[in-house]
């Protein structure tokens, strides 16, 4: 008895402990329930909050965006409309035009105005532009406005004036972009933020005017260039050194009180090398040579305007700049030739060729806008005999570069009557002209023989040459020195004179080639 009494004490003990413990899991699992249900409701609370938020309004997101949440950035647009400038302006008549903005986006802006794709001509040269934000005429080429916002200022005014009288330039049409660049105003420039850029092309004519004999035109860049530099002297005298300004407009320009500076010192420090005599012109498109030697000691044939041994070339770092009066003043440089870093653009101190500017100059601190001289008709024309260098001194750059070279001789399609031959003082200086008649049978080729008895007999190949490609050379005398035959280019240039008479070849005395 008593040991079933203990059995079953032992067995209702064991099922008490036992529904203890089923108590125990449940009210852990009722705890972790009201926990979850917590969670759920404040994940629901805070949704409810976003959704009664709304739109959220900023520039930026970071990519996350639930479904109830809308991000907008705000926007950078405008439009540009304008018109081409009013009709018929002269040199007492400015013209206008107006550029109107309209904000397509949400954001305010600052805006600048620039010019491209403004045409090289003497027209779009002669004009200067000026607009109601910087109030000032700036040339057309080189024009930048101040900056404005569009709330200030939506719409920009524009004034073109004429700056030359030439009459010339009637009826000529400049055509040119104003470009508008916005960015926003928070930011300094447009590298930064949203922008946006807008083009309006237009077109200004010139109208008719009488000319004017007391209009003096008001010089701008590119009007005078630097042209050519012989930077390197001659052949056994570096310092024997000239420098060529070129007028490309059809006007007369004073350049009384001109400067011109240089590098110097290691440095590079920009330096006052002449200033122009008074009462010195270029002539419309024309001209200037300025010399370290007069004619008489240098190498070359032509008397300069200007001689001031103060012209000085580097050969490194070169770089000289034009300035149409003090040059302390910025705003009056008129051209710069080379960039004042390392080797010289072009030319080669070598053989002796100078550095020509080609026919478009365009700016002249890049090498692009420039070539070594090498046609060898310039020796002839315009360096003493027996010299080898090669330039244009005074005269146009008349370059393979520039496409000028006429490659082979022009023949003349009717016979010639018998005749003394012209001079050619002014196309060849120190030599003269042989005397020679036409075969009526073969028509004379358009060539120039120069009796020149100090020139190296090495070149009388080249004149055998010549007259086995040209059968139509007649002989003549037996009494006449041999003769030598011009460069190729040089008879190309000489083809264009109508005051001379051409000439062929003399032959040997024995009548042998």
């Amino acid at each position: 008895m008593k040991s079933e009494k203990y059995c079953a004490k032992k067995n209702k003990s064991k099922s008490k402990k036992k529904k203890n413990k089923h108590f125990s899991l449940a009210g852990v699992a009722v705890n972790y329930g009201l926990k979850f249900l917590s969670f759920v409701l404040v994940v629901l609370v805070a949704n409810l909050t976003l959704l009664k938020a709304g739109v959220a309004q900023a520039y930026f997101n970071d990519g996350f965006e639930p479904a109830s949440i809308a991000f907008t950035a705000g926007t950078l647009s405008f439009v540009a409309t304008g018109s081409d400038f009013s009709a018929n302006i002269t040199p007492i008549e400015n013209s206008i035009s107006t550029v109107t903005m309209q904000n397509t986006g949400t954001l305010d802006f600052i805006y600048q105005v620039q010019i491209a794709n403004v045409a090289t001509s003497t027209f779009c040269g002669a004009l200067e532009l000026k607009d109601n934000i910087s109030g000032v005429f700036m040339p057309l080429s080189s024009y930048v406005s101040a900056t404005s916002s569009f709330s200030i200022l939506p719409a920009v005014s524009l004034e073109v004036r004429l700056v030359y009288s030439d009459q010339l330039l009637i009826g000529k049409s400049c055509q040119f972009d104003l470009v508008f660049t916005g960015w926003q105003t928070d930011f300094v420039d447009a590298t930064l933020g949203f922008s946006d850029t807008k083009t309006v092309s237009v077109i200004i004519t010139a109208g008719e005017w009488l000319e004017d004999p007391s209009f003096s035109p008001t010089v701008v860049a590119d009007d005078v260039i630097i042209n050519e530099l012989m930077w390197m002297g001659s052949n056994g005298d570096l310092a024997d050194e000239w420098l060529e300004l070129r007028n490309t407009t059809n006007y007369n320009i004073d350049i009384s009180g001109w400067q011109l500076t240089n590098l110097i010192g290691a440095s590079n420090t920009e330096n006052l090398m002449i200033t122009i005599p008074n009462g010195k012109v270029i002539p419309a498109n024309s001209f200037f040579l300025i010399s370290n030697y007069s004619e008489a000691s240098s190498s070359i044939s032509v008397i300069p305007d200007l001689v001031n041994s103060d012209l000085v070339l580097r050969d490194t770092d070169l770089k000289i700049r034009l300035y149409k009066d003090s040059w302390l003043a910025s705003a009056n440089l008129i051209d710069t030739a080379g960039d004042g870093s390392g080797a010289t653009l072009n030319g080669s101190s070598t053989n002796f060729y100078s550095m020509a500017r080609n026919n478009f100059p365009r700016d002249g601190v890049l090498a692009a806008n420039w070539h070594t001289y090498i046609e060898a008709s310039s020796t002839v024309l315009y360096w003493d005999v027996g010299r080898t260098e090669r330039g244009t001194p005074g005269a146009s750059n008349f370059a393979e570069e520039d496409g000028l070279i006429i490659e082979e001789p022009i023949i003349i399609e009717e016979p010639l009557i018998d005749e003394t031959a012209t001079t050619t003082e002014e196309i060849i200086q120190e030599n003269e002209p042989v005397e020679e008649t036409a075969d009526e049978n073969n028509p004379l080729d358009t060539e120039v023989v120069i009796d020149n008895p100090d020139s190296p007999t090495s070149e009388e190949s080249d004149l055998s040459e010549n007259e086995a490609e040209n059968p139509s050379v007649s002989e003549s005398s037996d009494d006449q020195a041999p003769a030598e035959l011009v460069d190729e280019s040089l008879l190309a240039i000489t083809n264009k004179s109508a005051e001379v008479a051409p000439v062929t070849p003399v032959p040997d005395g024995d009548g042998s080639d």
